[in-house]
């Protein structure tokens, strides 16, 4: 259990690049069309800026929420690993505040702040491994809202703005290209190469990261239904798939953190 848990946690500390990016991704999709001027030159105008801006607040929320679904599960490894947690979270509000911002829904700010919640008290509260069943069973409906909720924003609201970026990019490779000229054209599909590959890394985080919400959905709800029923050593057979599906999902994720 500890060893899922511990996956868990690095899997979702990985959100942070994928949140960043959503300005990233409107800032490039904007730069795209926009007028090129030499390097030397301030790079974007405010109006770009602008409308880029509020995109900032919600990766940032976004994080937020994510690092209380983090703290859960650090608490939850060292519930399984050395009967005690050490770990708390901001207050309640905090969370709910951040909710609000990352555009979730009524169901998954209230899990915020509840689950943020149940990490402070089992902080404060002293919680022993004997706890952790009930620690579970309390935590999974807010588990099952919150990995919901951010791959719903990524899943398909990054995952939207990369296609739009991709659209973009490929309207204006084209137009320049129809320029004729042999060796801008060389000059180009270089640049190409280089900018679609960039594009697929992201892209294939954003995958990765939402396959890591669902094989962390589905565990925790096993794991909340017949943890009870299961000793220890079963409990670790039923979780290595997961475990290892989640260990196998950090590398594309961390292969965004170069582009920002």
């Amino acid at each position: 259990m500890a060893a899922f848990a511990g996956a868990a946690n690095q899997a979702l500390t990985q959100g942070a690049n994928l949140f960043k990016d959503l300005q990233g991704s409107c800032l490039r999709r904007h730069a795209a069309v926009a007028r090129v001027t030499p390097a030397f030159l301030p790079e974007s105008s405010p109006a770009v800026s602008n409308a880029c801006a509020n995109f900032a607040p919600q990766g940032a929320a976004l994080l937020a929420d994510a690092n209380v679904l983090a703290a859960y599960f650090q608490a939850m490894q060292e519930l399984a690993a050395f009967d005690n947690s050490s770990v708390s979270t901001p207050a309640e509000a905090a969370g709910a505040n951040g909710a609000t911002a990352a555009d979730l829904n009524a169901s998954q700010i209230d899990s915020i702040s509840k689950l943020s919640g149940l990490v402070t008290r089992a902080f404060t509260g002293n919680y022993r491994r004997n706890h952790l069943l009930e620690y579970l069973r309390d935590a999974d409906p807010h588990v099952t809202a919150l990995t919901t909720g951010l791959e719903n924003v990524i899943g398909k609201d990054y995952q939207g703005l990369l296609t739009e970026e991709r659209r973009n990019l490929n309207i204006e490779y084209q137009r320049v290209f129809d320029s004729g000229n042999k060796a801008l054209t060389l000059l180009l599909n270089r640049a190409y190469r280089g900018d679609i590959d960039e594009l697929n890394r992201r892209q294939s985080a954003a995958v990765a990261y939402v396959q890591a919400l669902q094989q962390i959905r589905q565990a925790h709800r096993k794991l909340a239904d017949s943890a009870r029923r299961l000793e220890t050593k079963q409990v670790s057979v039923e979780l290595e798939p997961y475990t290892q599906k989640l260990q196998d999902l950090l590398w594309p994720m961390k292969q965004i953190a170069r582009d920002n």
